[in-house]
């Protein structure tokens, strides 16, 4: 319908019949009376074109078939009601855009036009799913979920076939999902799916049906009864035919949690998994770790035999509690806080040295460097410090007689504790994260300490070696500290 040079309208549309006005017309119904035969129910608007040839061939154009058009045209009129339509530039934009990523112009509607029209094409394929798309940070994603049971069979052609069969079974029996590339995969019992894995590179997840709950986490000294309440861990559960499955994270990611709490009927012990999403720290200074030294607490804690507590609430509801675990004699807690102290140390040393160290989850490292560090760090702490119950074995020295005889007066006066100071001659050099760095030089100070030796002090002469040993007195006490310029 369109202006007219008249001044009147200009249509091209032509009102036609369902079923035929008299007899002997196309669909002509005997049983409706002569008002429902004139009436609006009856009506049909067509082009010109269509309204001659639903009446050239009336086993094609049925009235159930006809009663369809009517029906989807006025529901498209309904929600096309106040809505502008699109004019042809309009249109050649929103297909250069859908086809090639260059638009011609700025249209809001443009990207849900294009969602809408795809997966009203995909419902299409198969009424019996509801689809929804979505295309985040260059991945389109296709989520369906059944209407009603789907009778489906999936042939997976893999060179691991027990790997996805043993996935598979996890989905069955604790509900966990289950993802496999989409070009290994042959479906049959479905247009729709067949049409979306017919497209190269894709995924196919099978994801069960998830349930929002909130993992609480405490820890429990026992010799103190003092209780640590650690971070609240945001996660899901599903549940398979063995099994309750959770997975969940706290602290932004960075640990992750993940158990199954299988059916007491089957008698089979529940799984725990606790990670530290390393890739969360992956390349940043090591001085600004996101929830760092609380993830270091709970390590700690747990190595050092406090009980650890878990339980899940869905809106308030308890689901279910664990009895308190001792998990220090888990190799996987022993080698994190292990890794965990290397980095606190590492921190430290780089922090009192005012240097930037980039974190690394590839770093490696041996007993006797992380010990290095532990001491450098506590130097640099100020924790530096021993007294005498903590000197394992006495300090020996080799004495060098000179001529000035400063060492002989200490000696002579050796019944009387002394103090002592010595100095490195070259610094030490450790390792932080793979990058070279060399301490201040360190300074030594024994107090409170008695030389004890065999030599015959009359006899010496400038040159000789004298060995002494160290002894440790009463309020004896060992400081280090580092030189700094």
């Amino acid at each position: 319908m369109g202006p007219s040079s008249n001044g009147k309208t200009n249509t091209i549309g032509v009102a036609a019949h369902i079923t035929a006005a008299s007899v002997g017309g196309p669909r002509y119904d005997e049983s409706l009376t002569l008002e429902q035969r004139i009436a609006i129910e009856n009506g049909i608007w067509l082009c010109a074109n269509c309204a001659g040839r639903i009446d050239r061939d009336e086993e094609l154009y049925t009235v159930n078939l006809l009663n369809e058009w009517k029906v989807a045209a006025e529901q498209l009129a309904h929600e096309e009601q106040g809505v502008k339509i699109p004019d042809q530039k309009f249109i050649d934009s929103t297909i250069k855009t859908a086809f090639t990523g260059m638009p011609m112009d700025f249209h809001p509607q443009a990207i849900s036009n294009i969602h809408n029209a795809s997966v009203n094409a995909l419902q299409a394929l198969d009424p019996r799913f509801s689809i929804e798309s979505t295309y985040i940070n260059g991945l389109t994603t296709y989520s369906f979920e059944a209407k009603e049971n789907v009778s489906l069979s999936m042939h997976i052609e893999s060179k691991e076939p027990e790997h996805y069969g043993l996935a598979f079974q996890k989905f069955v029996e604790e509900g966990k999902d289950f993802t496999i590339s989409s070009n290994s995969v042959l479906i049959d019992g479905s247009d729709l799916l067949k049409k979306l894995f017919a497209q190269n590179g894709g995924e196919l997840s099978l994801v069960s049906p998830k349930v929002n709950v909130l993992q609480k986490i405490w820890l429990l000294n026992a010799e103190t009864s003092e209780v640590v309440t650690f971070d609240d861990v945001t996660g899901k559960i599903s549940l398979g035919t063995k099994a309750l499955t959770f997975e969940g994270h706290a602290c932004e990611g960075v640990l992750r949690f993940s158990f199954q709490i299988y059916n007491p009927e089957l008698n089979m012990e529940s799984k725990f998994s606790l990670t530290i999403n390393y890739e969360k720290w992956e390349n940043l200074e090591i001085n600004t770790l996101p929830y760092f030294d609380k993830v270091h607490s709970l390590f700690t804690r747990m190595s050092e035999g406090w009980k650890f507590f878990t339980s899940l609430e869905r809106q308030g509801e308890l689901i279910v509690q664990s009895v308190g675990q001792d998990l220090s004699e888990h190799e996987f807690v022993y080698l994190t806080r292990n890794f965990l102290d290397y980095t606190s140390y590492c921190r430290t040393i780089a922090s009192k040295m005012k240097m930037d160290i980039t974190y690394s989850g590839s770093v490696s490292f041996t007993k006797k460097e992380i010990l290095k560090l532990k001491d450098a760090a506590d130097i640099l702490l100020g924790n530096g410090n021993l007294n005498k119950d903590q000197v394992i074995t006495n300090l020996t020295c080799k004495l060098t007689v000179d001529d000035s005889d400063n060492h002989l007066i200490i000696l002579k006066n050796s019944d009387k504790p002394a103090a002592i100071q010595t100095v490195q001659d070259v610094p030490e050099v450790v390792k932080l994260f793979g990058k070279e760095v060399t301490l201040p030089i360190m300074k030594m100070t024994f107090l409170n300490i008695l030389p004890k030796y065999n030599a015959d002090l009359t006899k010496v002469q400038p040159g000789d070696i004298i060995d002494v040993e160290w002894v440790p007195q009463d309020y004896f006490s060992c400081i280090y500290e580092y030189v700094v310029e």
